[in-house]
C-alpha cells in the first residue's frame, strides 16, 4: 500500500525493535506490535494532558530517529484513508505470523495498541491461537469483560489517570477484580532516563478504600500473564492488582509536568 507517496510495507513489528515489548521477550512467544502514532484523538481517544507530557511513542527513540515516527505516521494515515484495506492487510501479517511461530513451536502474542487505544477485539475473535492484550483508558469495556461480550484471548489492562472519572472507573475495576495500571514516582530529580529505575514501587496501594496488591510491571510488559493465565477475564471481586510503573520521562520539564497533572501518584518509600 502507498500513503503519500511512500510504501506501507508492514504493520506489525517484532518485539526487539520496540522498548515496550522487548523486555518481555521469552524463548516461548513470538511477540509482534502494531506501532501506530500517537496523540490524536482518533488513535487515542481518551489521552489526557499527563500521559501526553510522558508518551514513550513521542520521545525516546521516535526523536533521535525520525525515521520511526514517519513509518507510524503512514500507518496511521493507512488505517485513516483506508481502514479496510489496513484490516485485510493486518489480518495477512497476522496470518503469516502464526504460521511461522507454529513452525517452530511458538506462541504468537500481538500487542495491538503498543501507542495507542482502539478496538481490536473483531481481529481476536478471528484469530483464537493468538493472544491479544493491551492497555486501555476506554474502561467501558470492563462492562464487556464482565458480561462475557470481550472475546478471552485479548487481555486487557485499564489504566489509571490523572481524570476524575477515570480514577472512578479504576476503583470499580479493581473492587471487581481487574487489573489496573498506575505510574508512581519518588519526589525530587535525577529520575529521568534510566534513572526512572531507581523509584521504587509499594507493596501496596489504597484505591477507593480499598487496599490493592501492587506487582512490578516494568519487569514484563506481559500482561495476560498476570495473577493467573485466566484471572483477567475471570474476575474474583476484590481481587483486582495495580500494576505499578514507575514513572519514566525524557526531561525534567515533562516528569514534573505528569506529576503536576496528577497522571503519577507519589510514593515515599
Amino acid at each position: 500500500m502507498v500513503i503519500a507517496g511512500e510504501k506501507v510495507n508492514m504493520l506489525l513489528s517484532q518485539s526487539r525493535g520496540n522498548a515496550k515489548l522487548r523486555k518481555s521477550e521469552l524463548a516461548q512467544y513470538r511477540i509482534m506490535g502494531l506501532s501506530l502514532a500517537p496523540g490524536s484523538p482518533q488513535v487515542c481517544p481518551h489521552a489526557t494532558a499527563g500521559c501526553r507530557a510522558v508518551c514513550v511513542g513521542e520521545g525516546g527513540m521516535a526523536r533521535v530517529f525520525p525515521e520511526i515516527s514517519a513509518s507510524r505516521a503512514m500507518k496511521t494515515a493507512f488505517l485513516r484513508q483506508k481502514p479496510d484495506e489496513f484490516r485485510d492487510q493486518l489480518r495477512r501479517e497476522i496470518a503469516q505470523q502464526l504460521a511461522l511461530a507454529d513452525n517452530v513451536g511458538e506462541q504468537l502474542v500481538l500487542r495491538m495498541n503498543t501507542f495507542s487505544d482502539l478496538d481490536w477485539s473483531d481481529i481476536a475473535r478471528q484469530f483464537p491461537q493468538v493472544i491479544f492484550y493491551d492497555y486501555t483508558k476506554i474502561h467501558s469495556r470492563w462492562l464487556k469483560i464482565r458480561s462475557g461480550e470481550w472475546p478471552t484471548n485479548y487481555a486487557l489492562t485499564f489504566s489509571w489517570s490523572e481524570n476524575p472519572r477515570h480514577q472512578e472507573w479504576c476503583a470499580r475495576i479493581l473492587s471487581g477484580g481487574g487489573n489496573v495500571a498506575m505510574a508512581f514516582h519518588h519526589a525530587g530529580r535525577g529520575y529521568c532516563g534510566h534513572g526512572a529505575y531507581r523509584q521504587e514501587l509499594p507493596g501496596f496501594w489504597t484505591i477507593g478504600g480499598e487496599r490493592h496488591p501492587v506487582l512490578d510491571g516494568d519487569m514484563s510488559d506481559l500482561r495476560f500473564l498476570d495473577s493467573g493465565a485466566d484471572a483477567w477475564f475471570s474476575p474474583k471481586p476484590g481481587k483486582g492488582w495495580i500494576v505499578g510503573l514507575r514513572l519514566k520521562a525524557a526531561t525534567e520539564a515533562d516528569r514534573q509536568k505528569a506529576i503536576e497533572t496528577g497522571f503519577s501518584a507519589e510514593y515515599r518509600p
